[in-house]
């Protein structure tokens, strides 16, 4: 945790009891985390949702988290390398799978992303059907 909490002191953000819950929260769990989760998640905390989300945007803007939107939610995960998901058809649940291709970027081009999602069934909607 302590690579992520560097990068917040280096930029000059302090670094706040719900600044280090968040990470620690989204260090704890594997997949995304909406705004709405990583709160639920916080609740002994005296924290408030949009405390949660402007934490979020801060740790976004930084390079600590990645946000994720599939058009109608966002996520958030730690953004420690890059990665990819495989997404549960039954309760779309999405799971971290890390990123095997190292492709050349092309030529003229810079900044080069790709996305991949795999979806399939996990062992508990798979047990339930």
């Amino acid at each position: 945790m302590s690579e992520y909490l560097a990068r917040v002191r280096q930029a000059g953000c302090r670094l706040t009891k719900a600044r280090r819950a968040v990470i620690a929260y989204l260090q704890a769990h594997d997949e995304p985390q909406t705004a709405a989760t990583v709160h639920r998640g916080l609740r002994g905390m005296r924290t408030d949702l949009a405390s949660v989300y402007r934490t979020l945007e801060l740790l976004e803007r930084l390079g600590v988290v990645s946000r994720e939107s599939d058009g109608k939610t966002a996520a958030y995960a730690l953004a420690d390398h890059h990665h990819h998901h495989i997404v549960c058809r039954g309760c779309h649940r999405k799971t971290c799978l890390p990123c095997a291709l190292r492709l050349p970027s092309p030529r003229g081009f810079s900044a080069v992303q790709h996305q991949v999602v795999l979806t399939g069934v996990c062992a508990s909607c798979a047990q339930s059907s």
